[in-house]
């Protein structure tokens, strides 16, 4: 099946922690017009994992702001909050490699010489990626790790290279010593990562027993069967660890398309916290989407009077355009700096 003729399964998931920004909704127009180019689907997940963060007055903001934009979804919205079970599900199925890690906060960052995560190009990295983790509980003794107990610890999951000693068998992918993950990036290109240089062994639970990011994304994604994904150049580092997950469990990895973030006039990456341009406070001061629509679709390349999503969908496929031009989005690298108000 050639590029063209493939069906795009595409998926929005905000994280209900906050009210949604001008940031976010550039990457979930993208996602959106890429799916619905080609007559695909889009999903909507809400990565409401984390019960301390997650509310429900953020979960009916999203939905507020995506019939605002003009922004639809197929099918039911998908809840991570109630796939506990799946995840336990697949954690067992990669349990010879999950082990409990009893490392603070504070002693890992105190860790002496700790290399920060960097990224081909000096380009933006996953925020909360951290420095490396040098493997301080992989090879506890059964003894050393009961001498633990009440401690909290989170699990984390061991990385290649393995050393023989530590499983009688390991999978044939993993026999390399430098784990080593490549992708092509829809609007980077081709990009190559070492596994260990983008954080090395990581949690895929909290040691509060929330389920971690990396871990849900993808267990949700091969279920969903998401074949493409859209999201900022922030979470580029990210993405070998959910290749890696990929591997473990013998799926195919999506697509990714990883597009410039929005700044602010200082040069700063758009937030939660920029209050001023959250998609509540856009809809409150304008009647329509229709200025935000039309500033975004310039950074395409596209003219016109779009007023909702739905309307620039249309302009889209008037021109003949069957999918995204994600090349109109290389001369931007990793970020575009934003004057909307």
């Amino acid at each position: 099946m050639t590029q063209k003729e493939r069906i795009v399964i595409g998926r929005l998931a905000p994280s209900p922690t906050g009210y949604l920004h001008l940031g976010n909704a550039w990457s979930f127009l993208l996602a959106w017009l890429s799916a619905r180019l080609g007559n695909g689907k889009i999903f909507l997940r809400m990565e409401d994992i984390d019960p301390a963060r997650s509310k429900p007055e953020f979960i009916d903001g999203i939905l507020e702001d995506f019939a605002w934009l003009g922004l639809d979804y197929d099918g039911e919205i998908v809840f991570q909050s109630r796939r506990i079970q799946i995840y336990e599900e697949y954690l067992q199925k990669i349990s010879p490699f999950v082990y409990p890690c009893f490392c603070t906060r504070k002693e890992l960052r105190e860790v002496a010489g700790a290399p920060q995560v960097t990224a081909p190009g000096d380009r933006l990295i996953m925020p909360d990626m951290g420095a490396v983790y040098h493997r301080t509980c992989r090879f506890f003794s059964p003894e050393e790790r009961k001498q633990k107990t009440g401690k909290n610890a989170c699990l984390r999951l061991a990385c290649p290279p393995f050393e023989k000693q530590e499983y009688e068998i390991i999978p044939e992918q993993f026999h390399t010593a430098a784990p080593i993950f490549s992708f092509n990036d829809l609007i980077l290109g081709k990009q190559e990562f070492d596994l260990n240089a983008c954080g090395g062994d990581f949690a895929v639970q909290r040691s509060d027993k929330v389920w971690a990011y990396q871990f849900a994304v993808s267990i949700d994604d091969m279920l969903m069967g998401i074949n493409q994904v859209v999201r900022g150049a922030d979470i580029l580092t990210s993405t070998p660890r959910q290749l890696y997950l990929f591997q473990l469990f013998g799926h195919t990895a999506p697509e990714y398309a990883h597009i410039p973030l929005l700044l602010d006039p200082k040069g700063e990456r758009l937030a939660k916290r920029h209050a001023s341009l959250s998609l509540k406070t856009l809809r409150q001061k304008y009647k329509s989407p229709a200025p935000l629509i039309q500033y975004l679709s310039r950074f395409l390349a596209v003219d016109g009077n779009a007023g909702s999503a739905r309307e620039l969908l249309a302009c889209l496929k008037e021109k003949k355009i069957q999918s995204l031009p994600w090349d109109m989005l290389k001369q931007y690298e990793n970020a575009i700096q934003t004057n909307f108000t």
